[in-house]
């Protein structure tokens, strides 16, 4: 594997390396029932996926606007896009506290749209990868049970019992997020 020095002397990964390790690590990080998605990948980003593909989760290097953006994209059209912005939107506060401020939910076209975070850009490092795998796996165990929620063929065939385990399980401060877990049952 051909690396370079950055200037904290780590080496720098190619971007099929930087890509590779960061889709692996975010494997590595998920709960068991949301470890099997699809890849693929470009140049500059990499997409995961559960069922649809029109709604992936990516990872894409933009070194000409500076910036790196880890997200779910919802690429399905306008009612589909429509749809999950609202449903999301719903739980912006809730998701902001989970995963961060940074997070933001945005329509970028009539129909397309994501729940994204941005970083500065920077020397693609497998310590970069480990960063980015944490925001993307984080990312993934908030948002895909969601998802699910409101898109089934965004699914990967989660059980209830699955949803019910991984939806906003993170740490929460103590505070008790059930309510999260039966939102569609109690008209939330």
């Amino acid at each position: 594997m051909a690396t370079t020095r950055s200037k904290s002397k780590e080496p720098r990964l190619t971007r099929k390396e930087f890509f590779y390790d960061v889709i692996e690590k975010t494997r590595q990080a998920l709960p068991d029932e949301l470890k099997t998605f699809n890849t693929s990948a470009t140049m500059n980003l990499a997409k995961l996926y559960y069922g649809n593909y029109r709604l992936h989760y990516e990872v894409w290097t933009d070194a000409r606007d500076n910036q790196i953006e880890v997200g779910l994209h919802f690429e399905a059209g306008e009612e589909s896009t429509d749809r999950l912005i609202a449903y999301f939107d719903r739980y912006i506060v809730e998701i902001k506290h989970e995963l961060g401020v940074e997070t933001e939910l945005e329509r970028w076209t009539r129909t397309w749209g994501h729940l994204y975070q941005v970083i500065p850009y920077q020397p693609l490092t497998a310590s970069l990868a480990d960063d980015i795998a944490n925001r993307l796996s984080r990312m993934i165990a908030i948002a895909q049970p969601i998802l699910e929620e409101v898109e089934p063929k965004a699914g990967h065939g989660l059980t209830e019992s699955d949803r019910n385990q991984s939806s906003l399980t993170l740490s929460t401060g103590g505070r008790d997020r059930s309510r999260w877990r039966h939102r569609g049952r109690h008209g939330s």
